[in-house]
């Protein structure tokens, strides 16, 4: 039977926590995923940023990566990508409202500092739940029932992936990676 060490999260994980700026208040909730989502996969493709998982909510983008070395250039083209799609979106939009630049005070745009704050992911459940590894269920966790309940219907989230390997999310995940990830935990009783 196998079974995951509970805390055994690995070292070449790099799990993050984006924090979104200010930006996300000019646009709906659905527009800064689908933002995100394009950011991540242009990084996939240009750069090779290796996606293990990630969760996008309202107000964060909790992100894991399997890339060596330091992932600061790959956070700086994220960064650089969604400025320019921001700008692009906004431009789109007073297009479609038929107004001129002056009328539509999107000056906040010119100054627009880091997209988002770079922080800790330290929640180890999270990073389990988002890699697509098992929960040991020995006791009932409020903790673990509120992750299920954020993953498992979310549409930018790799949790459902991991569940269903025909589910195909917004983001392309490394699966490599994960296969490798998974036969390194298991761990034989």
């Amino acid at each position: 039977m196998e079974v995951f060490e509970s805390n055994k999260i690995p070292d070449n994980l790099q799990p993050l926590t984006l924090r979104l700026t200010d930006w996300k208040d000019y646009f709906l909730d659905s527009q800064c995923k689908l933002m995100l989502a394009k950011g991540l996969n242009y990084c996939i493709h240009s750069n090779g940023m290796r996606v293990v998982g990630y969760l996008m909510t309202n107000k964060n983008l909790f992100l894991i990566l399997r890339n060596k070395g330091e992932v600061q250039d790959l956070m700086h083209l994220l960064d650089e990508y969604l400025k320019i799609e921001i700008h692009n979106q906004l431009r789109l939009r007073r297009m479609l409202l038929g107004k001129d630049d002056e009328e539509i005070d999107f000056s906040w745009n010119e100054e627009l500092g880091a997209t988002f704050e770079r922080l800790p992911l330290i929640n180890q459940d999270l990073i389990k739940a988002l890699s697509g590894i098992p929960f040991e269920k020995r006791y009932y966790s409020a903790e673990i029932e509120r992750i299920k309940d954020l993953t498992e219907n979310n549409n930018f989230c790799s949790a459902p992936h991991y569940e269903n390997k025909d589910w195909i999310g917004p983001v392309e995940l490394d699966i490599e990676s994960w296969e490798i990830l998974i036969e390194w935990l298991k761990v034989e009783v």
